[in-house]
């Protein structure tokens, strides 16, 4: 909602930076109390967990359906900035387009040909 009511394209990379800082620290938040969880669950389980290798491997498995997540994430996200980007653009190009005919039209006066507009 608001890369749609951005008015500059400094707008749209502020509330990018801003949404960017906000997902990595919720990614960091998740990461952690994940690991936590984990951490917590193999010291109840400790008799079951004695192999050192295989708990950084689930440990390490644990992070992938996140990281998968957080990639598709972004990559809405980036998609969302880029279309914020190019409107932002193409509005830019339009107000200039749209200055040129007035100022051609206010140079043409009264001998304007309608025909040609």
């Amino acid at each position: 909602r608001e890369l749609r009511s951005a008015k500059e394209a400094r707008d749209v990379h502020t509330i990018d930076n801003s949404f960017k800082a906000g997902l990595d620290s919720l990614r960091d938040a998740v990461i952690q109390e994940m690991q936590h969880e984990f951490d917590e669950f193999v010291r109840a389980h400790s008799s079951k967990f004695t192999d050192e290798q295989v708990k950084n491997d689930k440990r390490f498995a644990l992070m992938g359906p996140m990281r998968r997540k957080y990639a598709s994430i972004d990559s809405l996200w980036r998609s969302a900035v880029h279309l914020a980007l190019e409107q932002r653009s193409l509005d830019h190009l339009f107000e200039e387009i749209a200055a040129r005919v007035n100022d051609l039209l206010m140079e043409q006066g009264t001998t304007v040909n309608v025909q040609n507009v």
